[in-house]
Order: structure tokens, then C-alpha cells, then sequence
């Protein structure tokens, strides 16, 4: 091998196999001594043999001259020539791009050629395969022909600039349009120049273009057209809408379009003329006129149209048709609802038309009516075919409204003559009749007749020449009138008449009208009433009273002369209003009012008052007034009297005074006098007497037969015998009896009496006191009831019952008989107290004890010892224990069935339950306290069996009572020793862990395990659970604070149940506090839990409370939620975080429908209130999948884990609650 070979063959080959590129290694000579991996796989990919597509050892030049007669001869040509170049050292390197025509495709590939470096000499020949590159410049080629080809086509004008400010193309459409040539126009500044001559348009167009063009730019949103007007190179202007076009893969450079808007907007200018005119003359029509397009949308419409529709102007009109019907009902004439298709421009815009056609329309707002008069027709274009509609409206409701106005004018002016009461009649210019009333025939006799069209004259054939000259006078335009006139008929009788004459006009005179009415029986009357009125005022002048005449009002019109004799005052002074003066000041007033009451009654009245005299004293007189009527049964007159009772008045006042001081002196003490008669049975009463006796002093007093039914049923006949005794002359005592019950009460009277006879001894009269003593005996049964007697229910008290008791054991032994103490307490009276008030509940004891009454012997007894307690002593059992002990029973289950139905507590229904305990004594000499005590022992063991509940004494209960009190003792001794926390865990519905309620629990060294439910109740009514919840509340406090340190219970919240007893302290809200400060603890993790019984006292308070701890971050749950009395309307006030689910309903959720449709309502509350709702007590799957279902996602319960000691609850966490689940 040469030399030179051995260096080629030195090369890395390795390096060239690596390399995507087909490579050759040439030598000095030009031939092949190494090919690489590419450029042999390309030979095999093409079908070639090895020793055809390696060429190894061939002269590389010598195939590239070989290949100059092949279709890329000029390729190989210039292949062959720039690889001699390189190796003869002519050039640095050759690069060259050329087809390859293969079997499967046409390919396209570079050739660089480089020189190997060092001594050896030779080249390198490179090629790659460049065909995917060729074809994107291909189609891009392509493209920008296509490209270039559209723009020259296009008839808008376009320009393309670069980023150097230079224009670089235009289309012919440009040039033709504008004039300029890129010659012109080579850069933006000349294009500027020649575009915008202005320089103030000049410099807004430049800067308007370019902030758009920089915004597209920067937003990569498309350019928004601008328009403007360009200066064309002849010098015309013309208007563009211009746009631009940012090119892709050219940054910067825009393709500039011009679309020519100036033709359209000439046209949009002569549109706007026009519409300007259209709407001028719209705005001066005052009817409303509006125009539709076919689809119903308003095209124009004016100022009236929205006045017409009642619109407070165009802007708030709907501009669409079919909106209208929201606004505006539209009926027809006859008042049909028409739809909208049936109205004017739908009509229009199917080819009819309309004029004149009236609409009713209605407002739905306001409900105002107006009636319209529309005209509608179609609008056609030049081919016929609708195109819109046009209305015209016109309201024409005040038009409507003045023809009726005509016609009712018109109807009425007919129907008063016609019915008109006085006589009427219309004549023409020749006297002949047009019109007359019906009171015209009946005062002329003319009845039945037809006088249309007779002449006046042939009617009334002896009518005096005077009135026809009057005739005449009217008929030259005179009006004549007489009040009293008369003429004599043909048969002698003279007719009295009142007349009026007017002539009636058109544009002339038409005629007359005359009014007539016959006077002649008023006339008549009138001078009879002459006659007699000159009767009267002699007979009146002749009086010694004062007699007067008024006329309705009261003005006065006649007074005699004694009225002037008397108050010295002239007629002048005294006719009209001013007569009123000479009355007392004190008495003008109430004569007034009696004078109106008269007036409104239409009656007589008399009055008592004074009159001043000429010597300026005031008498007293009695006034008389009867009222006088006209036909129409209205008072027109009033005449009346004036008599002198001064002298009677004075008597009167002297003996008044007299019995008045009786009378006081009768009322101070509450004594009246009585007298009787005891022959006539008539009897007297003073005032007092009057009173006690409860008959009105406008009575008189009864005869003695009637006087018995005055008083009690009872003591009628012990007052018969009482009277009969004085009347025969013995010697009686007082009498005390009652009064006959009115409204259910009655009085209690004292009654004295002597006998008064006359000379000879004969009985007179019984003569008297009564005397009321019913306080004195009300103070004696109070007195009494009050030591015996509960004031509430009025049934005997503790003190009676213990004397009857002790009677009933002495009963007892004596008759060898049983007796039974039955001892009731009423159940939950507390909580109807709390929650509804002391009123209901005394009211409910009251109806108790009325119906444990009811539900007993006469002989037994039935007592309220105290609070909601009830005694009932049965006495006569029978002789043998099961005998008695059964018939006890049989009183008390009589009881329990009487109470046990519903009460009616003021409109609140209410279901009582008790419990009785019941004892049998035989022996007086059994203790009265041990009969008790044993009586109470039982019922409180009825009490702990439950509801309803009746039990005999049992001598186990004793035992209960003194564990009680071993218990209570214990409980002082337990505290912050034998007390331990038990945590049951709460978690969400993921399974999380979220909290916990501290429970606690009771480890006695002695007794083991005590359950809370023995010692918690103790608790409270002792008072200890007041030390007891804060050692709970400090517990649970240490335990958060020492969790905060651990990953998985820092975020835990304790639930602590709070008492009523330890809420309701006034200091609760600092001890909490200094708990939390004392221990550290978060007050976040804090839950005070509080149940429904806690909030039906001093709301005001516990909102207080809590919103005190909540700003602290305290939380607050309602345990026990829904089996308390709790209302809604406190609930709502209270700032709560969680209602509680108790677990009562929780049980039976799935198969009680009651419990399930309670849960659902918490829920369902909790949502609305924005609580958090929590179930306690849940066992099962099933029961958390429904409490799911129904929108509850806290938990608490069995199902979780049971209540835990600290160390188990916390092995719980790690094991089960390691972390959140998802």
C-alpha cells in the first residue's frame, strides 16, 4: 500500500460511520479510499450492488465526467470542475446543490468539498440529502406567484411595506385608482406628503396609523381599518376605509388595503338627508306615525308614537313589534282582546289595509286605557313586494269621550223636559209646539195629547191678547218673567200661574221657550195661612209665656211681647241669630246641642235654662219646641215656648241639698236607709241603698214582691221570716244575707229594722239600714283560705291535707277500713314552664286540679302540696289489703286517663303525663310525716320507670335514697381524683379525623365504673357540677395544648358539653377565658356544646355570652338538637357555628319516616342558617351514607370508634387517622 493511502486509512472511521451525511475520502489523484455507513446504506436503499455503490478505489473525477452526458450533466460538470479546484489548491472549498433522479422518487442533495488537513493531501466529499428544504422553496415559490398574482388581480388597491419605512409594491388597481407610481410614492414620507397635503390631517392620519399598527403588532389581534380621506395624484379626494395586514415569517412588514367607501358614503350622506327630512316631518306630526320592516322592528317612529303608547319618550319605546304586548293590550271595538296578528302592522305587512279603525289599549303597568283611530297600509318596492308597513294613530279618547258627553247632553236635555217637574214647552217662531214636558199636559189637562207641531194658539184657543204680546216680545229677543199672574178661563175660573219666557238661538232667534208652573192651590193655601197667622198673633200676644217662631236654621222670625216685656230687648235686637244671646253663657252650648239632636230626629224637645232679664238677672224657664213640616215632610219652621220655672227651680235645689248630705253621709259608710210600708208594700230607698242593692237609681224601687227577687235564692226566705218578725212587734236582730248573683257574683249586706207604728199601736212601716259587710267577708274566707287553701288552684294546701290525713287514720281505725294516700307529680312541667311561660303552666295546674276533682268522690280530697306536686286521700277502702290496694289503683289509673287528655293552654295543645306513688294506712297510729315521706319515695320510684307510671310504696326505695346520699358524698370526694376524660372521635365525610366530645367517666376505688347517668342528675341539683364542669373544661383545655406539639391532633377540635347551671353563672364567660389563658390553649379548638333546654331563659344573655367567646374564637354547638322546645325564631338570633343531630333520630332513620324527615330538616335549617351540622350516634354504613345523602358530612358515633381513654384514643389516631384522606 502507498503511502498516502496509509495515512487515509489512519482516519477514524468510527467517527465518519457516526455522521448522517454520505462521505467520501478522496486522495491527491482524486479516487476513493473511503466511503462511510451513510454513503454505503445509500447505495443498498436504491437497489445497488456493493462494488457499484461503495466505488472504492474508482477516480471520483472520472465518474463525475462519466455523468456530464446524464440529465444533470451540469451538475456532474461542476462537480468534476470544483473538486479539481480543492485538490489543485484553487479554492479554499466547493459547495454545490443538485437533483438526483432515483427509481422510487426525485431527491435532491449538497455537495461541499473540503481539503483533509496536514501533508497527506486529498479531499473530503460530503453529500446530504436537502430534498425536504427544496420542496418548502419550492411551494413557497410557488406561493408568493400565486400571492403576487391575486394582489395584481384584485380591483382594491394594495401596497406592500417593509420596516425601513419603504414601499415596496403596489397593485395595478392602486395605481389606476390613485395615480401614483412607486416612481411617486418609493418610501412612507412621500406617500405622506402626497396623500395628506393638509399637515394637521397629515400628522392625525400618521399617528393614528401607526399607534394601530404598533397595537396589532404587540396584541397579535388583527389591525382595526381606519378611515380616511387621500388626496388621489389629479388632485380629487377620495374616501378609504384602509386596513393592514401583517405578513407571517416577515416581521414588520404589512400589506397595506384600500377599500374606496367614497360612493357609499355619498350615498349614507343623501340617506341621512333624507331620513333628517323624514324625521323633521315625523317630529311635526302630532299624530304618531311609525314604520316597520318586515321582521317587525321599528324603523322610524316619532316623538308622538311614544306619547301616543304613553312612553316617556322615544328612548324607552321597544323598538321591536313583538315586545309590545308585554306593555300594551290591544281590544277591538267590541271589546274583543286582540292578538298581535291581528293588529295594524302585522295586518300591513299582509297586504291590507286600514283607515279610520279604532282600537281600545290598555297599559298592564298602570292599566290606563286610551282608544286609538289607526290607518295602516303595506310598503312595496318598485317589484311589489312588501318591504315594511307604515301607521298612523291618533288618540282619540277625548274625541269619543265629548261625542258621548254630546249625546248624554242631548238625551238629557230630553229627558228634563220631558220629565222636568215644572211645565216646559219649546215653540218655533210661529208658536207651534217642538218639545214639552209632561207636567205641562197634567197642568193644562192636555193628557194623552200629541201637540208636536200644533200651533200654541188652536191648543189654548182663550189665551188673553197680553200674553200673545208677551209672545211677540220673546220673539223679538226679550226675556219675560212674573211670579204671580192669572188669567180667567172661558168658564169663569180664575188659573194662577208662575211663568218665564226666553227665546232659544241657533244663529238666529228659533223660537221661545216658556216655563210655567200653576200656582192657583198655593195661592189659596197662602191666603188661608194669612188668615190664620193673623189668629196666632193674637192668641200669642195674649199669652203669659214667652211663645216664639224660628225658621229651620233656627233664625228667629216672630217673638211676642213678653219676650220684650221680659229681657227689656227691642225685635230688632232679638230677630235673626242674636235672640241667643239673652241665654246663660253656661247653658248656649248644651240648648244647642239639644236643638241639633231635635233637628236630626225630627222631634219636639224641652229645655231647662236661663234667661237674662232687663234687670240683668238670670231666671230659669222651660223652653218647649215642637218642629213644623212642609209637604216634603222636612222641617222648614219651629215653634215653641218659654215658661217661668225659677221659683220651682229654686225649691228643688233646697231639698236636692238636703239629700245629697244624706246621701254622702250614706255612701261614706256604705249604709243605706230602707223603709217599707206594711200595708201598701211600698217601699223607699235612699241612693246608697240603690247602689248596694245593684239597681239603677233611674228605677224606682220595687213592691215587696219583687224585692225577693233582688236577693239570693238561699236567703229569700230567711228575709221573709226576718220582716214577719218585726212586723208582728218582736224584738229582731240584724240580718246578714246576699244579693241575687249578677255576672256570677254577688254582694253581702247587713240588714237592720224597727217596727213604726201609730198612735194606737197599728204597724206602720218598717224603717231601716243595709249596710255592705261583703269586703268584711272576704276577708274572712281570705283569711281562711289563705291558711287552708292553695291561692292558685283553691284546693286544700299541705296544712289541710295533714289535718284531713290525720282525721282519715283515726276514720280509718274506727271503721276498720283502708285509706290511701295517692302522691302525683306532674312530668316535664318544668320545661312547659321554661319554654311557654308561668301563665300556661298555673294554668295547667288549674285545669288539673279541676279534673282530678272530677275524677274523685266528694268525700276524698285533692290537694296541691307544692310546685307540680298533687295529694289526692281516699278514705273508706275496703277491709282486706288487695281489696283496697286494688281499688287505689283503680282511682289512680282514673287519673292518669283524666289528665291524660289533650289540654287547651289559651290556644297551645298540650299532653300532660304524671307519676303517682301510693301508700295504704289502717292505723292512726302510724306516723303522719312517715305516711307522706312513704308516699313520696313511691311516686319518685314511678317517676324513674317512666311516664305514666303508678307504684305502690316499696321499702327498696328507701335504700335508693340513702345510696343517693352515700353518692352525693362520694361525688366530693371524686373530684381530681376518680373523674377521667373518655374522647369518641367526630370525623368528615372523607374519613378524616376532625375533633372529638370529651365525655366523662366516674372510676370509684369501691363501686368500679359508675355511669354518668347516676351521678350527672345528682350533680346538677346539688350544685356540684358547677366544680365538676371546670375541672372538664381545664382537662380538655391541657389535653389541646399539649396536642398543638403533634402532626396528627394539632388541627383537632374538643367538643366540651357545657350545663344549664354552669352557663348560667354571671362570671362563665371570665372563667372560660382564664381556663384558656391558664392552659395555653387555642381558642379555636374550642367547642362549648349547649343544649336546647338552656335556651329558653334570658335569650338576651346567652347571645351575649356566647358572641363574648366567640370573638375570642370559641365555638358553639347545639347538642341534642330537635327533642327540646326550642323556637326557631331565638335559634336564628343565636350566633351558633353546629347543630347537633341527636341520635334518637339517627337510630331509626332508615325505617322511621318521622325521624328521617326531622334529620332532613336540621340539615336543611342548619344550610340556611350557615351551620355546621354534625350526627351523633351513627352505628352503621347505611346510616352514614343517608346522613350523606341528605347533605350532612360530620359524623360521631359507634361506627367510628366508641368513646376512648386518652392513650387509646391517641393509638386510634395513628392507627386509623394517620392523615387526610381524599
Amino acid at each position: 500500500m502507498k503511502k498516502n493511502d496509509m495515512a487515509v486509512n489512519t482516519f477514524n472511521i468510527d467517527v465518519l460511520d457516526s455522521l448522517t451525511a454520505h462521505i467520501a475520502i478522496l486522495n491527491a489523484q482524486g479516487v476513493i479510499v473511503s466511503v462511510n455507513k451513510a454513503w454505503r446504506q445509500f447505495g443498498a436503499e436504491n437497489g445497488l450492488p456493493e462494488s457499484s455503490h461503495s466505488l472504492l478505489g474508482a477516480n471520483y473525477l472520472e465518474t463525475c465526467k462519466n455523468a456530464i452526458n446524464q440529465p444533470y450533466g451540469d451538475e456532474a460538470n461542476a462537480a468534476q470542475a470544483g473538486i479539481a479546484a480543492v485538490l489543485a489548491g484553487e479554492q479554499e472549498s466547493f459547495y454545490l446543490e443538485y437533483p438526483c433522479h432515483l427509481p422510487n422518487q426525485q431527491r435532491w442533495f449538497s455537495m461541499k468539498v473540503s481539503p483533509l488537513q496536514g501533508s497527506v493531501g486529498g479531499v473530503v466529499v460530503s453529500h446530504e440529502n436537502i430534498t425536504e428544504r427544496k420542496l418548502v422553496e419550492i411551494a413557497l415559490r410557488d406561493s408568493e406567484s400565486r400571492f403576487s398574482a391575486i394582489i395584481e388581480a384584485s380591483p382594491v388597491p394594495m401596497a406592500l411595506n417593509d420596516t425601513q419605512g419603504n414601499i415596496t409594491y403596489l397593485n395595478h388597481a392602486f395605481i389606476q385608482t390613485l395615480g401614483y407610481t412607486l416612481a411617486d410614492i418609493s418610501t412612507l414620507t412621500d406617500w405622506w406628503s402626497c396623500a395628506y397635503p393638509d399637515p394637521h390631517y397629515q400628522q392625525w392620519v400618521i399617528e393614528n396609523w401607526q399607534n394601530r399598527l404598533a397595537e396589532a403588532m404587540r396584541s397579535k389581534q388583527p389591525f382595526v381599518p381606519v378611515e380616511i380621506n387621500i388626496t388621489c395624484k389629479d388632485g380629487s379626494v377620495r374616501i378609504f376605509m384602509a386596513a393592514a395586514s401583517l405578513l407571517k415569517n416577515f416581521a414588520g412588514v404589512h400589506l397595506v388595503t384600500l377599500y374606496d367607501i367614497t360612493e357609499r358614503k355619498l350615498a349614507e350622506e343623501t340617506i341621512q338627508a333624507s331620513k333628517a327630512k323624514m324625521e323633521a316631518a315625523l317630529a311635526s306630526m302630532t299624530d304618531a306615525v311609525f314604520i316597520s320592516d318586515t321582521e317587525g322592528r321599528f324603523i322610524e317612529f316619532n316623538e308622538a308614537f311614544a306619547t301616543f303608547h304613553k312612553f316617556k319618550n322615544k328612548e324607552d319605546c321597544p323598538k321591536i313589534l313583538a315586545e309590545y304586548p308585554d306593555f300594551i293590550d290591544v281590544y277591538s271595538s267590541s271589546g274583543e282582546f286582540l292578538p298581535l296578528e291581528q293588529r295594524g302592522v302585522p295586518r300591513a305587512l299582509r297586504g291590507e289595509t286600514g283607515t279610520g279603525v279604532e282600537f281600545t289599549l290598555r297599559r298592564r303597568d298602570t292599566g290606563e286605557t286610551w282608544i286609538g283611530s289607526y290607518s295602516f297600509a303595506p310598503i312595496r318596492n318598485n317589484d311589489g313586494v312588501i318591504v315594511g308597513a307604515v301607521v298612523n294613530a291618533r288618540d282619540i279618547t277625548e274625541q269619543k269621550k265629548a261625542i258621548a258627553l254630546l249625546r248624554e247632553n242631548e238625551e238629557k236635555m230630553r229627558l228634563f223636559i220631558h220629565y222636568s217637574p215644572s211645565a216646559i214647552a219649546m215653540f218655533d217662531c210661529d208658536m207651534r209646539y217642538l218639545a214639552y214636558s209632561r207636567r205641562w199636559l197634567t197642568d193644562y189637562g192636555l193628557a194623552e195629547q200629541n201637540l208636536i207641531g200644533r200651533s200654541h194658539y188652536d191648543v189654548f184657543p182663550d189665551i188673553p191678547e197680553r200674553w200673545k204680546e208677551l209672545h211677540r216680545r220673546g220673539l223679538a229677543g226679550s226675556n219675560e218673567k212674573c211670579e204671580r199672574d192669572h188669567f180667567v178661563r172661558a168658564d169663569g175660573s180664575v188659573e194662577w200661574v208662575r211663568w218665564e219666557m226666553r227665546p232659544w238661538l241657533t244663529n238666529t232667534i228659533g223660537g221661545i221657550i216658556l216655563f210655567t208652573e200653576v200656582i192657583t192651590e198655593r195661592v189659596k193655601i197662602e191666603q188661608t195661612l194669612s188668615a190664620r197667622e193673623k189668629e196666632f198673633r193674637l192668641l200669642a200676644e195674649s199669652m203669659p209665656q214667652i211663645v216664639w217662631i224660628t225658621l229651620a236654621d233656627g233664625e228667629c222670625i216672630y217673638l211676642n211681647q213678653q219676650w220684650i216685656y221680659y229681657t227689656g230687648l227691642s225685635l230688632e235686637e232679638s230677630y235673626g241669630r242674636n235672640w241667643n244671646n239673652a241665654f246663660h253663657p253656661n247653658y248656649q252650648q248644651r240648648a244647642w246641642d239639644t236643638w241639633c239632636s231635635a233637628v236630626k230626629n225630627k222631634s219636639s224637645y224641652s229645655l231647662e235654662d236661663q234667661i237674662r232679664g232687663a234687670d240683668g238677672v238670670y231666671r230659669w224657664w222651660l223652653t218647649r219646641a215642637v218642629p213644623v213640616f212642609d209637604e216634603t215632610g222636612e222641617i222648614y219652621k219651629w215653634f215653641g215656648t218659654c215658661t217661668d220655672i225659677h221659683d220651682i227651680k229654686e225649691a228643688e235645689r233646697v231639698l236636692r241639698e238636703k239629700e245629697r248630705l244624706l246621701a254622702d253621709s250614706q255612701a261614706v259608710a256604705h249604709i243605706g236607709s230602707c223603709m217599707m210600708d206594711i200595708n201598701t208594700g211600698t217601699i223607699h230607698w235612699s241612693e246608697e241603698a240603690f247602689r248596694l242593692y245593684g239597681v239603677p237609681l233611674t228605677d224606682t224601687p220595687p213592691e215587696i214582691d219583687h224585692f225577693f227577687e233582688l236577693l239570693h235564692p238561699d236567703d229569700r226566705l230567711r228575709m221573709k221570716n226576718w220582716l214577719e218578725t218585726i212586723s208582728s212587734g218582736k224584738q229582731a236582730s240584724s240580718l246578714e244575707f246576699r244579693t241575687r248573683p249578677v255576672n256570677g257574683s254577688s254582694r253581702d249586706l247587713l240588714r237592720t229594722g224597727v217596727l213604726e207604728t201609730d198612735a194606737n199601736g197599728k204597724p206602720l212601716r218598717i224603717i231601716g239600714t243595709v249596710q255592705d259587710i261583703t269586703e268584711r267577708k272576704k276577708s274572712e274566707e281570705t283569711i281562711y283560705d289563705l291558711a287552708y287553701y292553695d291561692p292558685l288552684t283553691h284546693q286544700p294546701n299541705r296544712r289541710l291535707m295533714l289535718n284531713r290525713l290525720k282525721q282519715a287514720l283515726i276514720s280509718s281505725k274506727l271503721k276498720s277500713q283502708y285509706g290511701a294516700i295517692l302522691f302525683m307529680d306532674l312530668n316535664n312541667f318544668k320545661m312547659l314552664n321554661d319554654t311557654k311561660g308561668h301563665a300556661i303552666g298555673d294554668l295547667l295546674l288549674i285545669e288539673v286540679s279541676l279534673r282530678l276533682n272530677a275524677a274523685v268522690h266528694e268525700d276524698d280530697t285533692v290537694a296541691r302540696t307544692g310546685g307540680n306536686e298533687f295529694v289526692v286521700l281516699l278514705d273508706g277502702l275496703d277491709r282486706t289489703t288487695d281489696l283496697a290496694a286494688a281499688q287505689a289503683e283503680t282511682v289512680a289509673k282514673r287519673l292518669l286517663a283524666s289528665i291524660g287528655q289533650p289540654f287547651d293552654l289559651r290556644g297551645y295543645a298540650y299532653r300532660c303525663s304524671a307519676s303517682i306513688g301510693i301508700v295504704l294506712f289502717h292505723s292512726h297510729e302510724i306516723n303522719v310525716d312517715e305516711l307522706v315521706k312513704h308516699a313520696t319515695m313511691a311516686m319518685h320510684q314511678a317517676k324513674q320507670m317512666g311516664k305514666n307510671t303508678i307504684r305502690f310504696f316499696d321499702p327498696a326505695i328507701q335504700e335508693a335514697l340513702e345510696f343517693r346520699v352515700q353518692l352525693e358524698s362520694w361525688m366530693h370526694k371524686a373530684l381530681n381524683e376518680q373523674y377521667e376524660l373518655y374522647y369518641q372521635i367526630q370525623v368528615d365525610d372523607k374519613g378524616n379525623a376532625i375533633g372529638a366530645e370529651t365525655l366523662i367517666r366516674w372510676h370509684h376505688p369501691e363501686k368500679g365504673m359508675i355511669s354518668p347517668a347516676d351521678f350527672i342528675p345528682l350533680a346538677e341539683e346539688t350544685g356540684l357540677i358547677l366544680p365538676i364542669g371546670q375541672w372538664i373544661l381545664e382537662t380538655a383545655c391541657t389535653q389541646l395544648k399539649a396536642w398543638e406539639h403533634q402532626k396528627n391532633t394539632e388541627h383537632l377540635v374538643l367538643a366540651v358539653n357545657v350545663s344549664a347551671k354552669q352557663f348560667a353563672q354571671k362570671d362563665f364567660v371570665k372563667q372560660v377565658l382564664a381556663t384558656l389563658e391558664k392552659t395555653g390553649a387555642n381558642p379555636n379548638k374550642l367547642k362549648l356544646e349547649l343544649t336546647e333546654s338552656m335556651l329558653v331563659t334570658n335569650i338576651e344573655d346567652i347571645i351575649a355570652k356566647i358572641n363574648s367567646l366567640k370573638i375570642k374564637g370559641v365555638k358553639f354547638s347545639l347538642d341534642d338538637f330537635g327533642t327540646g322546645f326550642s323556637s326557631l325564631s331565638y335559634l336564628k338570633r343565636l350566633p351558633l357555628d353546629q347543630l347537633k343531630i341527636d341520635q334518637s333520630f339517627v337510630r331509626d332513620s332508615l325505617i322511621d319516616p318521622s325521624d328521617a324527615a326531622i334529620i332532613s330538616a336540621v340539615i336543611t335549617l342548619g344550610q340556611s342558617l350557615g351551620m355546621d351540622v354534625i350526627a351523633e350516634g351513627v352505628e352503621t354504613e347505611e346510616q352514614r351514607n343517608y346522613l350523606a345523602t341528605q347533605g350532612c358530612t360530620h359524623y360521631q358515633g359507634y361506627l367510628f370508634s366508641k368513646p376512648l381513654r386518652l392513650h387509646e384514643f391517641e393509638t386510634l389516631l395513628h392507627n386509623r387517622f394517620g392523615g387526610p384522606k381524599k
